[in-house]
Order: structure tokens, then sequence, then C-alpha cells
């Protein structure tokens, strides 16, 4: 139905470009965060875990940003550097996914296409968000 409705209403290459389009990928029901882990860094320490959070935030915006570049000039050592330091940063954290979706980018040999980098990159972001927030939320509680 909803396919049909697009082919009615909108030009047909658009009506490709959203059929083939791949969906986002789900976020995840696990925690952003294993709380237990980074409590037993932290001991459960309020002011540690939001200083953390303001850091994690800060730098992961840059990184981001790093990586958004590394994709549009088509460096894929930089794209593996800033992967990398993006990665530790999360495991430090116990952020288990988002360290896991760093460590593919990391691994990137062949990077694809620019678009395709780009969509990773959005999922990761999207990511480090829920992470960020996840942060907030405990130092607040």
């Amino acid at each position: 139905r909803l396919t049909e409705l697009f082919r009615r209403s909108l030009p047909s290459s658009a009506v490709t470009e959203v059929i083939t389009a791949r969906p986002p990928e789900p976020v995840s029901a696990e925690p952003a965060v294993d709380v237990a882990a980074l409590r037993s860094v932290t001991g459960a320490d309020s002011e540690l875990e939001r200083a953390i959070a303001d850091t994690f935030r800060e730098s992961a915006r840059e990184l981001l940003y790093q990586l958004g570049r590394a994709v549009d000039s088509g460096d894929v050592q930089a794209l593996q550097r800033h992967a990398h330091a993006l990665k530790g940063a999360a495991a430090s954290l116990r952020a288990t996914r988002l360290a896991g979706l760093a460590a593919a980018l990391q691994s990137t040999t062949a990077p694809g296409t620019r678009d395709e980098q780009h969509n990773r990159i959005a999922v990761i972001q999207s990511e480090v968000e829920r992470v960020g927030e996840f942060l907030l939320r405990l130092s607040d509680a």
C-alpha cells in the first residue's frame, strides 16, 4: 500500500530511491552502557559520572565530525584512526554496542560508497546520542 501511494505521489526516480533505500538499523534493546561495569570504575560517584558524560559527548561530537571529513576526503587511514578512538572511548564507558559499531568501521579496508559510509556514521551517531543521554540520566539519578 505504501509503495503504491509513493508511486502515485512522487516522481518515479524518487520512488526507486524510497523503495531501494535500506531501513535504518534498529536501536538496540540492550542498555546503552553496562551500568554495573561502569559503576565499578566510577565507584557510583555521580559527579565523576557527570564529568565522564560531558567529556564523552564533547569528544564524540568531534570524532563524528572527523569521521565525516575522512569519508568526504576518502582518507581510509583517518577513518580508521578516528573510529579506533571512538571505539576506545566507548569501551572505557562500557558502551559495548557503540564500541562494536566503531570497531566495525575501524576494520574498514574497502570503505564502499560515500553514502554507505555516511549511513554507517549516522547509525554510530545515533548510538553516540543514546549513550550520551543514558550517561546524563545516570549521573542525575
